[in-house]
């Protein structure tokens, strides 16, 4: 029996995507709490891996990916983080909207927008005191490094 064309062809990498809607409610309440601070998203999971959304309010609003899955040694992950601010009607708001491609290499790690925007353009985009930042991670695992 011949063997299939492809048969010794294999994936050494394991794409996934994730769209996660990142709900801040009571935003001047926790802005006020975290002062120069930040607090984040609940868990998920993209590719076999835990993530969490990071925002700081700061002078610069800030938003980071951060990598909450422990790493085995030399092994790492590459992440694309796009974020759009959504308007009240739940639409994207194109004026909001970043992309950044990151390797991560231990559990911890953020990865995003120090600047995202100013917390007077934030300002905006803020109804009934919440916002929504939807986000896209999209990782790709690659192999061990030896």
């Amino acid at each position: 029996m011949a063997k299939p064309e492809n048969a010794n062809d294999m994936s050494l990498t394991v794409a996934a995507r994730r769209v996660f809607d990142f709900k801040v409610e009571d935003y001047s309440f926790a802005s006020q709490m975290v002062g120069s601070g930040s607090f984040q998203s609940d868990t998920f999971s993209v590719g076999g891996y835990d993530w969490a959304v990071r925002f700081s309010p700061a002078l610069g609003v800030s938003l980071k990916l951060v990598l909450l899955s422990k790493l085995e040694a030399r092994e790492r992950v590459g992440a694309k983080f796009s974020v759009t601010l959504l308007d009240k009607s739940g639409g994207a708001s194109a004026a909001t909207s970043e992309n950044k491609c990151s390797n991560f290499f231990f559990e911890g790690q953020e990865e995003g927008f120090n600047e995202f925007m100013s917390k007077k353009d934030l300002g905006q985009h803020i109804h009934g005191d919440c916002f929504v930042v939807r986000c896209t991670v999209s990782v790709l695992r690659r192999p061990n490094m030896r």
